[in-house]
């Protein structure tokens, strides 16, 4: 299953890559960039798209440990590359000895790749350790049958985070509508907003690991109450978040804004949406949940529901129609995140997923 998803990973990555180089100052014309910064970000594009086939093999690989339980691998050589990126950024851009200076968009760009290329080396070195036990080189071929099943499970999330990435962008061209300072604001609080969430994500990815090892050793019921436990460490914990955030909202946004021109937008965004940081914790563990049971379309229809039908729709109409200006786009966010939750805690609980074959 590995090699096959290799070997996927490489053929939609390498097309993406020549596709994405090819067209990269095009596509920054099409979202209204400025002259200097299509020169400049196309090369930045160019480099970095170079490096997606490395990315990509990279997370199959990570992916990989985490499926089998090991959690520290992908952590270490995280750190490994990233401590290799801080190195290289001021070696590239400004050179040294007998390397040239590539500036600062080219070189941060080639060192970003550089250092993914050693991450998936160390990672591929890795594997053929576990080679004798796993025997990867038996499935070096490729099967045509096993791609699709791949396929089959992969799509739907393919689509999901599709149809996230852009309900965000669309988000972020209402919320830019308001003015640079809700603009401002809302980009303050979204970064606020992932660094809180980000623990959260190592709780649902151990989750969605006990799902799918569970499910395969024929523990459907261990399986649930792995999900129920990781619900409620990571509902505890953004409580907390949202306690943080209603008290002390201001003073975090403050910090990045020191003017506190913005301030007044990132306090009204955390009083009406921070307290439903519970049901996005929710949401989360029980999306990864799904996908380690290879269930991957729920998810991508509760996205669909939530984003598509809900969220967006009703940013547009809600200012308007309650008068209530950036604070009814805040609602409407709310209420998406509320959508996607009690979709996704209905689809669980019906259990069809302990019954799914891939």
């Amino acid at each position: 299953m590995l090699i096959q998803a290799l070997i996927l990973g490489l053929i939609l990555s390498a097309a993406i890559s020549v596709v994405g180089v090819l067209f990269a100052a095009d596509l920054l014309e099409i979202f209204g960039a400025p002259e200097e910064v299509i020169i400049e970000g196309a090369a930045y594009l160019r480099y970095s798209l170079w490096g997606i086939v490395t990315l990509v093999e990279f997370w199959i690989v990570s992916t990989f440990f985490q499926s089998i339980g090991d959690t520290k691998t992908p952590l270490l050589i995280i750190l490994v590359i990233n401590l290799l990126n801080i190195i290289l950024d001021p070696v590239l851009i400004f050179g040294i000895g007998v390397v040239p200076a590539m500036g600062g968009v080219s070189g941060a760009a080639m060192a970003t790749v550089i250092t993914r290329a050693v991450g998936l080396g160390i990672g591929v070195v890795l594997l053929y350790r576990l080679n004798a036990q796993m025997e990867f080189t038996r499935q070096a071929e490729p099967d045509i049958c096993l791609m699709r099943r791949i396929l089959r499970v992969a799509v739907p999330n393919m689509v999901q985070s599709g149809v996230r990435s852009v309900a965000y962008l669309v988000m972020y061209i209402i919320i830019a509508s308001y003015g640079t300072l809700a603009l401002s604001a809302f980009g303050i609080v979204s970064r606020i907003e992932m660094l809180a969430l980000m623990p959260g994500f190592g709780i649902a990815t151990a989750a969605a690991v006990m799902v799918g090892q569970n499910l395969g050793a024929g523990h459907p019921d261990r399986s649930e109450e792995s999900v129920w436990k990781a619900l409620t460490l990571y509902g505890s914990f953004m409580a907390v978040i949202t306690v943080l955030f209603l008290t002390f909202g201001a003073g975090l946004t403050e910090f990045f804004d020191p003017s506190g021109l913005s301030d007044a937008y990132a306090v009204s965004y955390f009083y009406i949406v921070s307290p439903f940081y519970v049901l996005i914790a929710v949401a989360i563990v029980l999306s990864f949940a799904l996908n380690g049971a290879g269930d991957t379309k729920k998810p991508m229809y509760a996205t669909l529901l939530s984003y598509v039908l809900v969220q967006v729709p009703l940013a547009l109409i809600l200012p308007d129609l309650t008068g209530t200006g950036i604070v009814g786009v805040w609602y409407a966010m709310a209420t998406g995140i509320l959508v996607q939750t009690v979709a996704l805690y209905l689809m669980f609980r019906s259990g069809k997923w302990k019954n799914i074959t891939i």
